[in-house]
């Protein structure tokens, strides 16, 4: 795995970004915290790219619960 970092941010276009750099990854992970997690589910859910949100959901890391594991 090679890291890429991303700032997920506030406004749409940082979403979208994640969105787009997560498109060219061949086997992509989002590792965040839950909160940033449901900033971005919610903006997926309400663009014309819903589909993607049930992909990244399959495929998400939660920070604390690698806190709970280390």
């Amino acid at each position: 795995m090679i890291p890429v970092p991303i700032t997920v941010g506030n406004n749409d276009l940082h979403k979208m970004k994640v969105v787009n750099v997560w498109g060219n990854l061949s086997n992509p992970y989002i590792v965040t915290d839950k909160h940033t997690h449901q900033k971005l589910s919610l903006f997926l859910r309400n663009s014309d790219i819903k589909n993607e949100e049930k992909i990244i959901d399959e495929r998400v890391i939660f920070i604390e619960e690698l806190i709970n594991v280390i």
